[in-house]
C-alpha cells in the first residue's frame, strides 16, 4: 500500500492523419477535463481516489490534473490504460510506500514514454499540501532523491 500521485496533461496528443497523395493533416483533439480524468482513473482501477486538482499552464508545462490515490502498488498496467484512454503520450507518477516515507518511486506510463525519458522530478507537480488529504503524512520533500523506476 502507498500513496500514488499522478500527473495527467490537459492537452491531448496530436495525431497525424494521412489524407492520401502525400497530404498529412494534424488532428488536434480537445482538452482533457478534470471530470474525464477522474472517471477514467476510477474506471481503470488505479486505486482509491483521495484528491484531485488542476494546475494551469505555466511557461514550462501544460495544464496538469493532479490526482492523489491510495493503491496496492500494482498500477503500471492501469496507468497505461489511463494514458491511452485520455490520448496522452504518457502520464507521470510518483509513489510513496506506507511506512517508508523516505522512499519515493517515480516513472512514466504510456505508449510514448520513451520519448519523454528520463523522468524529470523538476516538472512533476504535487498537489497543494493543505488540500492533499492523507498525502500530508508522506514527506514530498524526498523529490530530489527519488529514484527513477521504469514502468513495466
Amino acid at each position: 500500500m502507498g500513496v500514488l500521485v499522478i500527473n495527467i496533461g490537459t492537452d491531448r496528443s496530436e495525431k497525424v492523419q494521412d489524407r492520401g497523395r502525400g497530404q498529412l493533416e494534424v488532428l488536434r483533439p480537445g482538452r482533457v477535463t478534470q471530470e474525464e480524468a477522474r472517471a477514467v482513473v476510477i474506471a481503470a482501477g488505479v486505486g482509491e481516489l483521495d484528491h484531485i486538482e488542476t494546475k494551469q499552464r505555466t511557461a514550462d508545462t501544460e495544464g496538469t490534473h493532479i490526482l492523489v490515490l491510495h493503491t496496492q502498488g500494482e498500477f503500471n498496467l492501469a496507468l497505461l490504460r489511463v494514458s491511452r484512454a485520455l490520448e496522452q503520450d504518457c502520464v507521470a507518477w510518483m509513489w510513496w510506500p506506507y511506512g517508508k516515507e523516505g522512499t519515493a518511486h517515480c516513472g512514466l506510463a504510456g505508449d510514448e514514454r520513451d520519448d519523454w525519458l528520463p523522468f524529470n522530478p523538476q516538472y512533476f507537480r504535487l498537489p497543494e499540501r493543505r488540500r492533499a488529504g492523507r498525502l500530508a503524512a508522506v514527506q514530498p520533500a524526498v523529490l530530489p532523491s527519488a529514484r527513477a523506476v521504469r514502468p513495466v
